[in-house]
């Protein structure tokens, strides 16, 4: 990759968002050592960030320096395929510096976590205030899950620990957020089986077959 496509891509792509179709993903999750781990996606095709002018690059420039302004606590990490560059933000919360600081918090006229021994509940209320910034996007995904099981929500997609939102221009204005997690009903990780110890079984299996077939050939 060129200095100079690296140089736009430093400046501009967190700020794509706020006036193009790029990607961007907002995941949250509860995990069970009583932190939040916030990490919000933005990405576009390298093909576009290459066709980027010097008046792009001053916009984007302000925008990203207008939206990064007091959320200098969000880690904010390179990454780029073949394909697509973008930045990854991500930051460990507690529960109660969640209402405060988190970036949701911010998208939303009303947020409440309450947590308790047996439950995790997050709600808001309003629009989504964000909306402002994303006049030409297409949709935002926000994506909420746990290693708990869910046990209600308004998600538009869900499984057992995973619910996702999508947020457009046509329904910003009425999409709330409402998600309970049951902290007593964990949901276990499925490991898989590790490839040395089929090996070891399989050539523990071939040593018996052929201690068996040369016994028979001795006694006979």
């Amino acid at each position: 990759m060129s200095s100079t496509m690296l140089k736009k891509i430093v400046l501009l792509l967190p700020l794509l968002l706020l006036v193009t179709g790029c990607g961007s993903t907002y995941e949250i999750e509860f995990t069970q050592d009583n932190t939040i781990k916030d990490t919000i996606s933005i990405f576009e095709d390298n093909d576009k960030v290459e066709r980027f002018s010097k008046k792009d690059e001053e916009d984007f420039l302000n925008k990203l320096l207008d939206f990064e302004r007091g959320y200098e606590h969000y880690k904010r990490e390179l990454y780029t395929t073949e394909d697509i560059t973008g930045y990854k933000y991500t930051y460990y919360f507690t529960y109660e510096e969640y209402d405060a600081m988190s970036q949701l918090r911010k998208c939303y006229e009303d947020l409440t976590l309450n947590v308790t021994d047996d439950k995790i509940e997050l709600k808001t209320k309003g629009e989504f205030l964000c909306a402002t910034y994303h006049n030409e996007m297409p949709y935002l995904e926000i994506t909420i899950k746990s290693d708990y099981k869910i046990e209600d929500s308004n998600a538009n997609t869900q499984d057992s620990n995973t619910a996702t939102w999508k947020i457009t221009k046509n329904n910003y204005k009425n999409t709330p957020i409402e998600i309970t997690f049951d902290k007593n009903d964990v949901i276990e990780e499925e490991k898989e089986f590790p490839i040395k110890n089929i090996i070891i079984i399989a050539l523990f299996i071939i040593a018996v077959i052929y201690i068996i077939k040369n016994r028979k050939k001795y006694n006979q």
